[in-house]
């Protein structure tokens, strides 16, 4: 009778210790389910941050005072002219301000050289780093000029330079292939720190 008890009780020792280490198993898996579900969820709320760029952007350009010909009925030399810029369709608000400028001293065939209206538009935008769609218009003389850029993380400066038409022959003689503000804008080149065309 003894041994018999001896041996019920031993089978519910190893019965008692068998279901505990079912259960520290069970409470493992559980912790580690756990674990993996909130290391999920924080990736989830923490993506990468994208990186950003801060862009300055300017215009400085120069067109002939108002009335300097009969058949202009046109803003040029005004404070009604202006230049619009949109990065990626999206017009940027700028700053503009003008005075009249002589620069004859640059000589006749400097583009730029004579009397007339400088115009300076500038302006800033945070972006994402990367290739964007910069386009440049001057609504009066129908003139859109748009190039793809791309921006780097940080500063970034962009300089929009004009393009202007060339001279008539019948102004200039000998001078057919210079171009000069008094002729207009036939374009924009686009700089980007430092690099463009």
């Amino acid at each position: 009778m003894r041994n018999y008890s001896k041996v019920l009780l031993g089978i519910m020792i190893a019965a008692g210790v068998n279901g505990c280490a079912r259960d520290m198993k069970s409470v493992n898996k559980s912790v580690y389910e756990i674990s993996n579900e909130i290391n999920a969820n924080n990736t989830d709320a923490q993506p990468v941050k994208q990186a950003y760029a801060d862009v300055d952007i300017s215009v400085s350009l120069k067109t002939h005072k108002p009335g300097i010909y009969i058949f202009d009925n046109k803003k040029h030399g005004t404070d009604e002219f202006e230049v619009i810029v949109h990065i990626d369709g999206k017009p940027l608000q700028m700053k503009s301000s003008s005075k009249e400028e002589d620069s004859s001293y640059l000589g006749e065939k400097h583009p730029e050289a004579g009397k007339g209206i400088r115009y300076n538009f500038t302006g800033s935008i945070r972006l994402e780093a990367g290739k964007h769609m910069v386009t440049v218009s001057i609504p009066e003389d129908n003139i859109s000029v748009g190039k793809d850029i791309y921006i780097k993380e940080g500063s970034n400066r962009i300089v929009i330079e004009p393009v202007y038409n060339r001279k008539k022959p019948y102004k200039k003689i000998g001078f057919a292939g210079d171009t000069s503000f008094y002729e207009g804008i036939k374009g924009f080149k686009v700089v980007v720190n430092g690099n463009g065309e």
